[in-house]
């Protein structure tokens, strides 16, 4: 299966996947040296608001599931903080209910590979 950017993009703006209402503004989202680069201008969840945004990690798997290992986030504190697991749902959703064995991140894309 291959996840490209535009793909994430959607999985976090779809407001189903967020109940407690996730909006971002001005989302961008690259897969280069294997990692993945998520900026956003805005991030409002519930009543936490983010500005400038800023995410590096690599997708990985980790027990049958599309992660991602967090290399740095900011802004860092309590809003910061929960930016990781809202991350690791959205992988969560594009790695769907199969088994994730595999995960290579090109330029532009991941490579997922499922048992």
């Amino acid at each position: 299966m291959i996840i490209t950017q535009d793909d994430v993009v959607r999985v976090l703006s779809n407001p189903n996947l967020y109940p407690e209402g996730l909006d971002v503004e001005g989302l961008d989202v690259r897969f280069s040296g294997g990692k993945m680069h998520l900026t956003a201008d805005t991030v409002n969840y519930g009543m936490f608001r983010l500005r400038n945004l800023s995410l590096v990690g690599r997708l990985v798997a980790e027990d049958g599931q599309l992660q991602i290992e967090v290399e740095s986030v900011s802004p860092i504190g309590l809003a910061g903080a929960m930016i990781p697991r809202l991350a690791n749902e959205a992988m969560g959703q594009l790695g769907g209910r199969w088994y994730v064995e595999d995960v290579q991140i090109g330029d532009g894309q991941v490579t997922v590979q499922f048992r």
